[in-house]
């Protein structure tokens, strides 16, 4: 396993700021109440999943996307 050339860079890359999302949207999720949870109704938990699983899916379609135009010296 090789480390990409500017690390520092990496948080403009579409796959890694889609796993921040999909993570940002999970611990948000873990952090609301259980009340609220059982409010939004059991149907809440399946949407969440599935934007999760949208996101994730983006992200690795984001590996194979040339962003070299998009990267900035």
């Amino acid at each position: 396993m090789k480390l990409i050339d500017d690390i520092r860079g990496a948080w403009r890359h579409y796959s890694t700021q889609a796993l921040a999302m999909g993570a940002a949207l999970q611990g948000v999720w873990v952090a609301f109440p259980d009340d609220l949870k059982a409010a939004l109704g059991p149907d809440a938990v399946v949407v969440v999943a599935k934007v999760t699983a949208v996101i994730l899916v983006l992200g690795l379609a984001g590996k194979f996307v040339d962003q070299s135009h998009d990267q900035q010296p």
